[in-house]
């Protein structure tokens, strides 16, 4: 009676932590979308400042005064207004926060105990594979010589176009899916 209650256990607590797992996962989409946003608008005030500051500095007209000294241009070098923008875009990420050790050892467990489940419910899996492998031959070998060469051959035929799906009930007469199919029922 031990093993149920661990099995059932050890199974809520995967599940709790699918949940949880889950909800850490919209809210880190919850994040990106916010971020997005955010370094969209962003991005076109950057554009639109630097598309301003362009503005004025190109249709400036020179009047009396002296000729202004030129910057010289660094080859392959990075642009200033590039790199503000860049960070403006990109943003800052939040800082993360470290797990105490009560934390780390609770995640280990979890971790453990996931390994542990997963490992038990693969080697089911696998039983009941080779457990109905095992009666195929078994059934196989069963038959007699001349028809074994037959059992072996795949059978690439299509199913016949009256075969119907498999359902839970059988049909129902006068039984209607859509309301728009008037007086038509399926038989």
């Amino acid at each position: 009676m031990l093993l149920p209650r661990f099995v059932l256990s050890v199974m809520r607590l995967s599940l709790t932590l699918v949940v949880e797992r889950l909800r850490q996962v919209q809210q880190e989409l919850d994040m990106a979308l916010v971020l997005r946003s955010v370094t969209s608008a962003a991005a076109k005030r950057v554009t639109a400042c630097a598309l301003a500051d362009v503005a004025a500095t190109s249709s400036s007209v020179r009047g009396f005064a002296s000729k202004k000294d030129k910057k010289k241009s660094k080859k392959g070098g990075s642009d200033t207004n590039f790199e503000q923008m860049l960070r403006a875009i990109k943003g800052q990420y939040p800082d993360t926060e470290e797990w105490t050790e009560e934390e780390k050892q609770h995640h280990q467990e979890i971790g453990r105990r996931y390994n542990v489940m997963s490992s038990i419910e693969h080697n089911h899996f696998m039983r009941d594979v080779q457990t109905k492998i095992d009666l195929k031959w078994e059934a196989i070998n069963a038959l007699p010589a001349e028809l074994q060469a037959e059992a072996m051959e795949t059978d690439d035929a299509p199913a016949p176009e009256e075969l119907g799906f498999a359902t839970w009930t059988p049909p129902i007469p006068g039984f209607r899916r859509y309301t728009d199919e008037g007086a038509e029922a399926m038989d």
